[in-house]
């Protein structure tokens, strides 16, 4: 998607998992495709699976920058579609899911996503509020 609000990145987690990057920020339901946009992601999720059958490791990372979330860029629908896909389709592929610089204002975001994650998707998501919290994830 030439939009640049998600990608499969070159480099790789401290797991040697490729990472998905999607930057909350670039995101505009009202301006976005469910269709097309699911398209887009299965896509990603199979190139990223791809990348994991070539090389040792079994599963990806999902990194969501959240730098300047805003209720304007959240579109429950479109996570509620990821969250499925990755139960239906991807249901071990999941490593980690990285939810970074997450703002206070997500938390009543959260709740509402938390309900729809089964426990062992629930325990795969890590929020990363610290640069050096990454570190512990992503090569700095």
């Amino acid at each position: 998607m030439k939009s640049g609000k998600a990608v499969l990145l070159e480099e790789r987690d401290l797991m040697s998992r490729p990472i998905i990057m999607v930057r909350a920020r670039m995101h505009n339901p009202k301006e976005r495709n469910l269709q097309n946009l699911t398209r887009f992601i299965v896509y990603l999720l199979e190139s990223a699976s791809k990348k994991c059958n070539d090389d040792m490791c079994d599963n990806f990372c999902i990194l969501f920058d959240m730098k300047d979330f805003s209720m304007n860029t959240m579109d429950y629908q479109f996570v509620k579609n990821l969250i499925w896909l990755l139960s239906n389709y991807y249901p071990e592929r999941l490593g980690v899911w990285l939810i970074v610089n997450p703002p206070v204002l997500f938390t009543g975001c959260w709740i509402i996503i938390r309900g729809w994650l089964d426990e062992t998707t629930a325990k795969k998501v890590v929020f990363v509020n610290k640069p050096e919290q990454l570190t512990e994830y992503i090569h700095p």
